[in-house]
């Protein structure tokens, strides 16, 4: 079984396109986003890099984990998203899609509650809201919820 680590910055910082810290950015990763790590991060000194790949654009690079002077850019988690504005969870990732016939009934997910990522936010091209395929945790329902609105409301984020 293979096992991915994905890992949620804490800090912003550069996404570099080699290894040396040094290196020419790729871009700048910002707070809250989420990475998946592609190869564990490797110390130099007390510095500490990894390969990754953002999962909002699939901008890879490396990044520092953790610095000399002991800063911290990322942390384990990204897997767990929080509810900040109430939206609801559907059966389908197509809105359209699921108002049609024979679907179960959207639910909606109150603000606070959390969801566990089941597929990352991507963006829905009809729409232009962006969703994810999440599992709530509060009675297990699997649906798609929106994470991002089309004029840039947040409704999910990053627990």
């Amino acid at each position: 079984m293979i096992m991915i680590s994905v890992m949620k910055v804490v800090t912003e910082t550069k996404l570099s396109k080699e290894a040396a810290a040094d290196s020419d950015a790729v871009r700048q990763l910002d707070k809250g986003e989420v990475v998946e790590v592609i190869e564990a991060p490797v110390e130099e000194g007390k510095t500490k890099r990894a390969k990754v790949v953002a999962i909002k654009d699939g901008a890879a690079g490396y990044v520092t984990v953790t610095d000399d002077a002991g800063a911290v850019f990322l942390r384990e988690g990204g897997k767990m998203f929080k509810v900040v504005k109430e939206t609801i969870m559907t059966e389908c990732f197509d809105l359209e899609e699921d108002a049609s016939e024979n679907k179960v009934a959207a639910r909606k997910l109150k603000v606070g509650e959390l969801v566990e990522v089941r597929e990352y936010p991507k963006k829905e091209e009809k729409s232009g809201l962006t969703r994810m395929r999440c599992k709530a945790k509060t009675d297990g329902r699997l649906g798609w919820a929106t994470t991002l609105g089309n004029v840039g409301a947040v409704f999910l984020e990053v627990a």
